[in-house]
């Protein structure tokens, strides 16, 4: 957990052009952390939706949008009941979905399938967060 706390500091505190020049093996970490334990996906997803739209925000294209929700995705269609997952993922995915706009077509079918499973989940919180999504 130190290692996701101190990539959030650096996220908040580094000017982007800094951090510009190792973008690459910071996402990667992320990219390598998101099949994190339980108790640190949420804080992984939260350190790489803020370094993703820091310092990819102004390209939709950039491959690491892809390859980041591509890592996401694969892990919440392997455990799509768990109901912790989802929800820190629903809480915090916003900014990249607004940031990806059409592109996020790309991922459709899995977004899709996870959404309808989860819109049928037993928990309110859930369905609501599944609704407000952009």
């Amino acid at each position: 957990e130190q290692g996701m706390i101190s990539f959030m500091h650096i996220a908040k505190n580094v000017k982007v052009t800094e951090l510009s020049l190792y973008e690459d093996a910071i996402l990667d970490a992320c990219c390598h952390n998101i099949p994190a334990d339980d108790e640190l996906w949420y804080r992984v997803v939260e350190v790489s939706v803020l370094l993703l739209t820091c310092t990819q925000r102004s390209n939709p294209r950039s491959p690491w949008y892809d390859r980041v929700l591509s890592e996401m995705l694969g892990h919440l269609e392997r455990q799509p009941l768990n109901k912790e997952r989802r929800v820190a993922w629903l809480t915090l995915i916003g900014p990249v979905f607004d940031s990806m706009g059409l592109f996020l077509l790309a991922h459709f079918r899995l977004l899709f399938s996870l959404f309808f499973q989860w819109m049928h989940a037993d928990d309110d919180r859930t369905v609501l967060l599944v609704r407000k999504l952009p």
